[in-house]
């Protein structure tokens, strides 16, 4: 974050110390780049007791434990960079100094990663609470004042689409309110796009480029698609351990997000970053096959109208006229639905034309869109398909 243009996260750092003064540690997960860095040294510097900082990245943790055994009675241990302490006897030694933090001693720790599982029975037991990234993020009330820092006046609906498009990702507010220092003519929209394009620049540098090959792959591969299932990763990335390893990114990083229902998400900065190097890099033809293989798992699942989504974008209207044949014989009652629309306008005429399954379902599909005249128009099309086929 630039200097001078420091928003001061009181709110917030008077709520870290209200749960710290009750006797909870408080652990906060957020992405890279969110403020997590800035919030931590805001409460160091406001902190009424002596403070054992520890850096994951770049600390010694012999050096660390040693400083705390030394520490007084009334201490505060601050923790950044929690994606990168991995190592199992190190979370245990942790937990313990957690365990011990009675009145006097406290302890807030942030990072890209969930609470690892070390730290779930405290979790449990009352003794840390979790605040995740929309703790950490800008309000509209601070994009504002930090817009006016810098000497800009924002309307409130250009405040409102950056809180909604740009999440109030703080990092992205700053290079935006730079540039519109150099380039006051621009729009806010177009700003934003250019600025978001080269953080996903700096964000496949910085983060996806230092997984194994293997892995990437596996990012890569799953892009395309919004969400996915365990079984679904599994049958567009060609992995049986996908799952596994899914697993261990959402734990260890803000790259995939496990959800409650058991599937799996890319944050949307996380998967446009990803989708636009994949299409920078990537043969059209490798993204058509992803999309065909996410197409399938939905056929194979009964799930037409996400199936005709994804052949759709692979433009693959063979497979599509099949699905959508198959859908109009699996329920002949109703023919269509209204989901199904952007698919059966995809077809060329001429196909629907040689498939009365295709004809039946235009039929009754305009009718729920009470689109009478194209309705009697395909009845009449497939009447006449009848009378003259043998």
């Amino acid at each position: 974050m630039a200097r001078g243009h420091m928003i001061h996260r009181t709110d917030q750092v008077e709520y870290i110390k209200k749960l710290l003064k009750s006797g909870k540690s408080v652990f906060i997960s957020s992405f890279f780049f969110s403020g997590k860095s800035v919030m931590l040294e805001q409460l160091h510097q406001s902190l009424w007791r002596q403070a054992v900082r520890y850096d994951a990245a770049k600390d010694d943790w012999a050096s660390f434990v040693s400083a705390v055994k030394k520490a007084p009675d009334h201490y505060a241990l601050l923790i950044d960079g929690m994606e990168k302490l991995t190592d199992k006897e190190q979370l245990n030694e942790l937990a313990a100094m957690l365990a011990d933090c009675t009145i006097g001693k406290h302890a807030v720790m942030m990072g890209r990663c969930q609470l690892p599982q070390e730290l779930e029975s405290l979790r449990a037991n009352g003794l840390i609470e979790t605040l995740g990234r929309n703790f950490v993020l800008f309000t509209e009330d601070e994009i504002d004042q930090l817009f006016q820092d810098y000497g800009l006046h924002l309307e409130q609906d250009d405040i409102a689409y950056l809180k909604e498009e740009g999440w109030g990702w703080p990092v992205m507010m700053h290079n935006i309110a730079r540039r519109m220092l150099t380039e006051p003519w621009r729009k806010t929209p177009d700003m934003r796009r250019e600025v978001a394009g080269e953080f996903w620049n700096i964000f496949i540098r910085d983060n996806v480029m230092t997984y194994p090959e293997p892995v990437r792959i596996l990012l890569f591969n799953l892009a395309p698609f919004e969400r996915f299932s365990r079984n679904m990763a599994r049958l567009v990335t060609g992995r049986p351990d996908a799952p596994d390893v899914m697993n261990q990114i959402s734990q260890r990083s803000y790259i995939l997000i496990h959800e409650r229902e058991g599937g799996y998400s890319f944050i949307p900065f996380v998967r446009n970053a990803l989708m636009h190097e994949l299409e920078t890099r990537a043969s059209p033809d490798h993204l058509r096959e992803q999309y065909r293989r996410g197409a399938l798992y939905y056929q194979l699942q009964g799930q037409t109208a996400e199936a005709a989504r994804y052949y759709l974008l692979a433009k693959d209207t063979g497979k599509l006229r099949e699905l959508l044949i198959h859908e109009s014989q699996l329920r002949p009652s109703n023919g269509g639905f209204v989901d199904l629309k952007p698919a059966y306008a995809a077809l060329p005429e001429q196909d629907v034309l040689a498939s009365p399954e295709l004809m039946k379902g235009l039929c009754v599909l305009e009718s729920l869109c009470c689109n009478v005249r194209e309705s009697e128009r395909w009845y009449e099309e497939l009447r006449r398909f009848i009378r003259s086929t043998p």
